[in-house]
């Protein structure tokens, strides 16, 4: 009898989860990684590899972007991206749509909710976060290439009303506090300083890209 379905399923690693005794005697989930759902390669560095394979693999996908203009969220699966689009239109108690975190799909009401939730559930992937519009880009590099791209008007804003509203410095001074990386605001120089080191840089150059 011929086989029906040559390819392989995703279900052994993907969704059976391995249970193990640790060195205590308590039984702990081991974590087997995570399937590309398009070409069921493997990913043992769990949701933020998975998604960097889908970007590098599988860009071209339209299934795999949002295409809302103003978003270009990426997603690792078809029905995360497409729940994601479904929002778009509804707006949360802030008057704006709710924020989708791109590596489980999770909706959060509110920039607080959603950085509680990366935070506690892909602190990981805090590193390579948009902090203008909160996408994931995968890793550092491509972080400073978003901003670069997408987000340097509000940077430009920011330090042109700063340099030139003279009725209310200290309020303009705060607005004008981004991170020279992922952009995100600060109230002043010490927590925008001391947030940077989450990307790996402790002072306030933005290093070369490696060639």
């Amino acid at each position: 009898m011929g086989m029906l379905y040559s390819r392989p399923m995703p279900v052994a690693d993907h969704f059976i989860a391995f249970c193990r005794a640790d060195a205590y005697g308590k039984t702990a989930v081991a974590d087997l990684g995570e399937v590309c759902e398009t070409c069921y390669t493997h990913c043992a560095g769990g949701k933020t590899e998975l998604w960097r394979h889908a970007r590098d693999e599988h860009g071209a996908d339209p299934n795999l972007s949002c295409h809302v203009p103003g978003c270009g969220r990426r997603f690792f699966a078809a029905a995360m991206c497409a729940d994601h689009r479904a929002h778009h239109h509804i707006a949360g108690p802030s008057g704006r749509p709710p924020l989708t975190c791109e590596l489980c799909g999770r909706l959060s009401v509110n920039r607080s909710a959603y950085y509680k939730h990366v935070n506690a559930a892909h602190p990981e992937a805090r590193a390579a976060m948009c902090g203008v519009c909160h996408s994931y880009e995968g890793d550092v590099w491509s972080l400073i290439d978003h901003v670069r791209r997408r987000h340097v008007l509000e940077l430009v804003t920011a330090e042109t009303t700063a340099a030139s509203n003279g009725s209310y410095p200290k309020r303009a001074h705060r607005r004008s506090i981004r991170c020279t990386v992922c952009g995100k605001r600060y109230g002043n120089n010490h927590n925008m300083n001391a947030h940077r080191r989450v990307h790996g840089l402790a002072d306030d150059l933005v290093p070369v890209h490696p060639q």
